[in-house]
């Protein structure tokens, strides 16, 4: 996939959101 279409795609945002959760839980866990 060309890398324009990539960031005008809506799966982009989802795999956005996904990594914030991963790095909210990450440093939640960090934070202890």
């Amino acid at each position: 996939m060309p890398l324009d279409e990539f960031v005008t795609s809506p799966k982009r945002a989802e795999i956005l959101a996904l990594r914030e959760a991963e790095y909210q839980r990450l440093t939640a866990r960090l934070a202890g």
